[in-house]
Parts: structure tokens; C-alpha cells; sequence
């Protein structure tokens, strides 16, 4: 579990919380264990340090973003979310799927309701597209778990459990989407004390955020989002083979192929 690096919690341990007390007492600690001010307070620190990390466990788990386990299971039902967990669904997964649906709002069977419904009926990703077909149809485009395109019996099961919520008349079909690779390859110009194998994690992490976010992927967005700390500059760079803004096509999910330039 990886917490925000502004998120910031006071723990002491025992040492810590005795020192300070000590010296608001004589200005000075004593340091043999024999003497009466350290044998009656020292248990007591140890105690509130156990219950300093106490309270930070349980205030993180107050949270959706780092709670895990049965406790993300819990924020999963309250009356507002009721989002049960998918069986086998990791933290990850679901946590993603909890926080997406506080963010939206339902509506009347608009292409944002379908694709929340597509994700927790078991999709991993969903993209709705409506009039397709004909004026009442919404095609929706999934992916599994994995990000590739659905088998289909995910899609069969998925169609199934939006028969239950879809509205009246929408004329509704469940698809595998198709694989839209975005090939970015660009030569990174690193600072001396810089990790390549690290840099280009970060680097990569940042493009699979961006493009399963944004259907319209901006060139000079891509360029700013591989600024990590240890590259000084970047060259030859080029996003799909070009240097243009690209499109995502409809039905398609993106797929990043990262490619270093020597």
C-alpha cells in the first residue's frame, strides 16, 4: 500500500515519546533504566506509540484511496457507493471502480451509465458509442482485466447483467474492443545520476495513465509527461511515427508501445 508522499502522519516511537517528556519534566532524560522516573514512564510511551500506530492504521483505512482488504470492501457498500466487489477482483481493480463511480453521476441511460454499468458487470474497461447502429443502439467496446480485448464470454455476461438496468427501447450490444497502438519512441538524455530503468518506468506509468484517460492524444502533452526527474532533454522524439495530435478510433482502446531510442 503506497500512500501519497504529501500525505504526512506523526508516529513516535517509544524513545521519541519519552525524551520529550523527560525533558518538559527536568530538561534533561535520564538514561538508567534503574531510576523511578524512567521505570513508572517509559510503559507509558510505549503505549501511546502502540496507539499512535493504531490510529494511523485506522485513519488510512478511513479512506477509499489507500484502505485495502475488507475495509475497501466496506467503503465499497456504504448507501451512497453500493458497489460490491467482482469475485476475484483485486484491490486495485475494485478501488479504481469505487472511486470512478463517486465521481460520476447516473443519469437516463446516456453512454456514461453503460460503460460504469460494463465495469461492474466484470469489464475492465468500457467505452459506449451510441447511434451505431441506428438511433436507439449503444455499442459497447470492453476490454478484460488485462486491457485486452474482451473473449466473448465476457461480453455475454456482461450484455446479460446490463439487461437488468439498461432503459426501455435502447438497443444495447457488448463488443471486444480493438487494440490502438501508440507508439511513442523518443531518446531520453539523461542526468549522470539518473536510473534508466527507473526513469522509464515513471516515464511509462505517466503515458498508460494518459492515454486510457483522453480519446485525443496531444503531441506536446505526451512530450511534457516523459519530463521525469533524471531527463534533462529528449530528442527524435515521435508519437505514432509523426508529430501530429492522433485520434482514438471508435471501439478502440489504447495500447502504449514505449520505444527508447539508442
Amino acid at each position: 500500500m503506497k500512500l501519497d508522499d504529501k500525505l504526512l502522519i506523526m508516529v513516535e516511537d517509544s524513545d521519541h515519546i519519552y525524551e520529550r517528556c523527560a525533558n518538559r519534566v527536568k530538561h534533561e532524560m535520564p538514561t538508567e533504566q534503574g531510576e523511578y522516573f524512567y521505570t513508572m514512564g517509559y510503559p507509558f510511551c510505549q503505549e501511546f506509540s502502540e496507539q499512535q500506530q493504531l490510529l494511523e492504521y485506522a485513519w488510512v483505512q478511513g479512506w477509499p484511496l489507500w484502505a485495502d482488504g475488507e475495509f475497501l470492501d466496506w467503503h465499497g457498500q456504504k448507501e451512497f457507493i453500493q458497489l460490491p466487489r467482482l469475485e476475484g477482483e483485486d484491490d486495485d481493480s475494485y478501488r479504481e471502480r469505487i472511486l470512478n463511480r463517486t465521481q460520476e453521476e447516473e443519469g437516463s441511460g446516456r453512454a456514461k451509465d453503460y460503460e460504469r454499468m460494463a465495469r461492474n458487470a466484470g469489464a475492465g474497461s468500457a467505452k459506449a458509442i451510441e447511434h451505431l447502429r441506428n438511433d436507439l443502439s449503444i455499442d459497447i467496446f470492453i476490454t478484460d482485466w488485462e486491457g485486452h480485448p474482451a473473449s466473448q464470454v465476457l461480453c455475454d455476461a456482461v450484455r446479460a447483467a446490463i439487461e437488468k438496468e439498461r432503459e426501455a427501447l435502447h438497443d444495447v450490444g457488448v463488443l471486444p474492443a480493438t487494440i490502438h497502438h501508440v507508439v511513442v519512441a523518443a531518446r531520453l538524455i539523461l542526468s549522470s545520476d539518473a536510473n534508466p530503468e527507473e526513469t522509464e518506468a515513471k516515464i511509462v506509468e505517466n503515458l498508460n495513465i494518459y492515454i486510457k484517460k483522453n480519446e485525443v492524444l496531444r503531441y506536446q502533452v505526451i512530450a511534457n509527461l516523459m519530463f521525469v526527474p533524471g531527463v534533462e532533454d529528449i530528442a527524435d522524439y515521435t508519437l505514432n511515427g509523426g508529430t501530429n495530435n492522433i485520434v482514438t478510433p471508435d471501439g478502440a482502446v489504447n495500447v502504449l508501445d514505449w520505444s527508447p531510442l539508442p
